[in-house]
């Protein structure tokens, strides 16, 4: 008996996501590489392909994943090494500019900066800018004005005490509801809890990262010497 032809539509079977390393989809590791340049998961999200509606909820969802967790980590590491950038690195640099001072500087009467006795090896490196201005008047005698800029104080002082837990240098974000007022999860399913409370959460997190308190005013230490 001959097969009888099939002219209506054939549903094929759903295609298995395909995997890459740690059983990663390729759209949960695009999220990876996206989120360890940004660290905002929101955006992550939306750059690896998920929708804008639901990428908050996604982000926060996808960072508690443990092959996610373990592949961010991986790819944080392989990025230090790569770039020489290590968190010592970072936290002596903070350390250089938080703690700076005009006094670690000598200026000779020809204008030159150089380190004073005592001052810290490194030091150099929070000098922003050097300007000289030489002016003779009308006996011909010169004049050399040096102005020394270190670099901003008040945004590297808040990342160290941030490193060391010091009190009131976290920002604070509030996440309310509806016109300020409590934030609702009754009636709703428990899935649909967990996808409010992970909206809620990268909210905060994204809030914190990118629109929080902004640091104090720039300003800078400055010297001027004459001779």
């Amino acid at each position: 008996m001959r097969d009888q032809p099939h002219h209506g539509p054939v549903s094929e079977p759903e295609p298995e996501p395909e995997t890459i390393g740690s059983d990663l989809t390729p759209r949960q590791q695009r999220f990876v590489e996206e989120y360890i340049v940004s660290l905002n998961a929101t955006q992550a999200a939306i750059r690896a392909g998920y929708s804008a509606e639901t990428a908050r909820a996604q982000g926060s969802r996808l960072l508690t994943n443990a092959d996610i967790e373990r592949a961010i980590a991986s790819a944080k590491e392989a990025r230090s090494k790569a770039t020489g950038i290590t968190a010592e690195r970072v936290i002596e640099e903070l350390a250089v500019l938080a703690f700076s001072d005009v006094t670690h500087y000598d200026v000779d009467d020809e204008g030159n900066v150089t380190l004073a006795a005592g001052a810290p090896s490194n030091a150099h490196r929070a000098i922003s800018a050097i300007k000289r201005r030489i002016s003779t008047d009308k006996d011909g005698a010169v004049t050399r004005e040096v102005e020394l800029k270190l670099w901003d104080k008040p945004g590297p002082l808040k990342l160290a005490g941030r490193h060391v837990n010091v009190a009131g240098f976290f920002d604070k974000v509030e996440v309310t509801g509806k016109d300020g007022g409590p934030v609702r999860f009754e009636n709703l399913t428990t899935s649909e809890r967990v996808a409010r409370l992970g909206a809620l959460i990268e909210k905060a997190r994204t809030e914190n990262e990118d629109g929080g308190e902004p640091d104090e005013a720039p300003g800078a230490d400055s010297e001027a010497a004459s001779s």
